[in-house]
């Protein structure tokens, strides 16, 4: 591959790989991947944008490259047959949780139900406190906005606290 802003390389099982980009200047690139399934047709657009400083005479002096890689993912129409997973990269991640961010204060809503206000606002305080500790902490991952503007990193921070929540939860059942 040239050094061009964007590239793109798809194949297939029956090992045909064919690539668009590294001749000339090319700075987005785009695919369309479809499918047939039980459902009826399926396909997921991807997307790829170097914005920026993208011509090369233009950041040949250090410190002018601002080049930022914008990536869109416009999801499959859903269906009884259709599954997508996001993963990180070199990794597998474990499934998202369904419910997400409104799970993070179920506790402190259930305690305030109960009358019990001040431990239920303390636990809500508490679970946005640990939901910001476990975003900084997930740097391997890219800034990805799910559907509904949810970032991935605050899903994900959220699964954790639920997990930790339920772990108490089990603990003190004993």
């Amino acid at each position: 591959m040239c050094r061009v802003n964007a590239f793109l390389e798809a194949g297939n099982e029956a090992g045909r790989r064919v690539s668009v980009g590294g001749r000339g200047r090319s700075d987005s690139c785009w695919a369309w991947l479809n499918t047939d399934t039980a459902d009826g047709e399926r396909a997921i657009k991807v997307r790829a944008e170097v914005c920026g400083t993208v011509r090369s005479q233009d950041r040949r002096k250090p410190g002018t490259d601002s080049r930022t890689a914008h990536f869109e993912i416009e999801l499959p129409e859903p269906g009884q047959h259709v599954k997508v997973r996001l993963r990180e990269q070199g990794a597998r991640m474990a499934d998202l949780a369904r419910i997400g961010a409104m799970l993070c204060g179920l506790k402190g809503a259930q305690q305030i139900a109960q009358g019990d206000e001040e431990a239920g606002v303390a636990t809500i305080e508490k679970a946005a406190e640990i939901v910001a500790e476990l975003e900084t902490n997930l740097a391997n991952l890219p800034d990805v906005e799910l559907p509904g503007g949810v970032s991935l990193k605050h899903a994900l921070a959220c699964v954790e606290f639920v997990r930790r929540l339920n772990q108490g939860q089990a603990e003190s059942a004993n």
